[in-house]
């Protein structure tokens, strides 16, 4: 109830998120948000630390609840103490498992999709280098929406992911344009 409300009501304008273990992601995105928050209001002497136990959800707290005074002594340590205990460590092995099922979500743009896609890539593959990894560039087009690889697929595979992108988001801004035209037809025809 607190987390909801300090959630709700922010600080000076900024909303507070609420931090989950739905995800690796989720949790990394969350609590950079948590970050960044901190430091535009300048939280010094541990008030990041008195606030951040209301922001976390499920598991989180309850975990948070069970440990050490040591664990909770600064940000960096806290954060590691439980995403470890949560299960979202970095593993190449879980990593290249989310990176085969990524896909891109409904209303995620091909750019956020991309990027999230790269970030789980050089979870599973550290060694690899994204931009020239045909691994990467197939789970890229293939993870696009349906809609969307459709169109890229038409003018044939791409061969290199700079080209998969530029296409993809090309395909991506016409298929909002007809959207927004079938919108304004419907409206002015209502």
């Amino acid at each position: 109830a607190v987390g909801s409300f300090m959630a709700q009501q922010g600080i000076h304008g900024l909303t507070l998120p609420e931090i989950c273990a739905d995800s690796r992601e989720k949790f990394d995105r969350s609590w950079k948000r948590f970050e960044v928050i901190c430091a535009a209001n300048k939280w010094e002497g541990g008030k990041d630390l008195t606030i951040l136990p209301a922001l976390l959800q499920g598991k989180l707290l309850d975990i948070y609840t069970s440990l050490s005074d040591v664990e909770k002594a600064d940000l960096a340590t806290l954060k590691k103490a439980l995403a470890d205990r949560a299960g979202l460590t970095k593993d190449p092995y879980a990593a290249a498992k989310r990176f085969a099922e990524r896909g891109q979500e409904m209303r995620e743009s091909v750019r956020d999709f991309e990027m999230a896609l790269r970030k789980l890539f050089e979870e599973a593959y550290p060694s690899d280098e994204v931009k020239t990894s045909s691994v990467f560039l197939g789970r890229f087009v293939t993870g696009l929406r349906p809609e969307i690889v459709r169109q890229v697929l038409l003018c044939g595979s791409p061969d290199n992911l700079e080209d998969a992108i530029k296409h993809a988001i090309r395909v991506e801004r016409a298929l909002v344009f007809d959207e927004e035209q079938r919108v304004q037809a419907v409206q002015a025809a209502g």
